[in-house]
């Protein structure tokens, strides 16, 4: 009788296990990338490197490429004030 509860009690954990692993990968490609990225940092500049690089308008491209960097997969330019910001 112990034998046959003992199998019982198997079969319906890897049951559970089987339908928790499930759950989470439905929950993992349901997951959805984020619609923006944030980039912070400062701009030197060339001459001196310690110094920040004060200028009305520089001119300022980030590109998200593949793996192999042969594609661009996202290309974004903007032109900034670093004056106020101090660099």
């Amino acid at each position: 009788m112990v034998l046959v509860s003992l199998k019982h009690f198997r079969k319906k954990l890897f049951s559970f296990i089987g339908v928790l692993l499930l759950l989470s990968i439905v929950a993992t490609a349901q997951t959805e990338p984020p619609q923006f990225v944030t980039v912070d940092g400062r701009l030197y500049d060339s001459t001196t490197p310690t110094d920040p690089l004060l200028d009305a308008s520089v001119a300022l491209r980030i590109q998200v490429l593949n793996p192999a960097k042969t594609c661009i997969l996202y290309e974004e330019q903007q032109t900034v004030n670093t004056l106020a910001a101090n660099g």
